[in-house]
């Protein structure tokens, strides 16, 4: 099982002589700033050092390429969605991650992919968590054990969607 990384010690493998390098960092050293690694269990089995324009070329290659959503099953961008991995994902194993496109994200089907993964966790490494009578319940947002009562996301998620910007504070969101 193979997996792809990305990392910024570009710099450093544009001179190890072993990575494959983009036209413009052949020409130029200097110009290296991201380095696409594929590794398998054994180790690394190759490396691309790419310049900033490369890289955001292939980035937004990456952002429009066609995935299938893991919940819903419809075909949709990158970009409007992500990869969910599980606590003890782990890819030499031969893990794969599950893409949950932004409108499953916080469906129920998702939703309790989440909470039985947060449980196994809890059950693993029960002293990683705090009680929540001590810290509340988590946000089903952003995972934090700061859940505003009533709420099922904590302050700052709730701020972010629904409060216009400066009514969070207490402000009066720039009214004069």
């Amino acid at each position: 099982m193979n997996w792809m990384s990305k990392t910024s010690d570009a710099r450093r493998w544009a001179e190890d002589g072993r990575s494959d390098l983009c036209e413009h960092v052949e020409r130029d050293r200097t110009l290296a700033y991201t380095v696409y690694r594929e590794d398998d269990s054994f180790g690394p089995v190759g490396r691309y050092v790419a310049c900033k324009k490369c890289a955001d070329k292939a980035d937004e290659e990456e952002a429009a390429s066609i995935y299938r959503c893991d919940d819903c099953g419809r075909d949709v961008q990158r970009r409007a969605g992500r990869m969910w991995r599980w606590y003890d994902f782990y890819a030499p194993q031969g893990d794969e991650p599950l893409f949950i496109c932004n409108q499953c994200e916080s469906g129920p089907v998702h939703t309790a992919r989440k909470r039985r993964d947060r449980e196994e966790e809890q059950r693993e490494y029960p002293q990683d968590f705090p009680d929540d009578d001590d810290f509340g319940l988590i946000c089903t947002l952003c995972d934090t054990y700061d859940q505003m009562p009533g709420y099922d996301v904590c302050m700052s998620c709730l701020d972010e969607f629904t409060l216009p910007r400066g009514k969070a504070s207490g402000g009066d969101g720039g009214a004069r």
